[in-house]
């Protein structure tokens, strides 16, 4: 049996991607790094614009911060995304389903 000359490894998908940028910004909310969080969320949304949790942790930021109209901004793009992608697809999967009312 040969083995390539490199590894090999499959693609990754741009929610991959971002689930990894996401990750460490939810561990720097947790901690009160709001602004590393926030740049880290930034990034996720820069990978892939359609993961709803990007969106939901820098609309915390910001609530956070104060700024109650960005915040609600976000939470509106992120369920406006769960609605066009279904929500259903990310049940189960740790995703957050924040009520853009209150």
């Amino acid at each position: 049996i040969s083995r390539a000359p490199w590894p090999i490894s499959m693609p990754t998908s741009p929610s991959t991607t971002a689930a990894r940028r996401y990750t460490p910004a939810a561990a720097r909310l947790g901690q009160g790094r709001n602004e590393d969080a926030l740049n880290d969320f930034n990034k996720a949304i820069e990978v892939n614009e359609f993961y709803p949790n990007a969106y939901f942790g820098r609309a915390e930021v910001f609530t956070r911060r104060g700024d109650e109209d960005q915040a609600k901004l976000d939470i509106e793009v992120g369920n406006k995304i769960l609605q066009k992608l279904g929500q259903s697809h990310f049940e189960g999967q740790g995703f957050m389903f924040p009520d853009a009312t209150s």
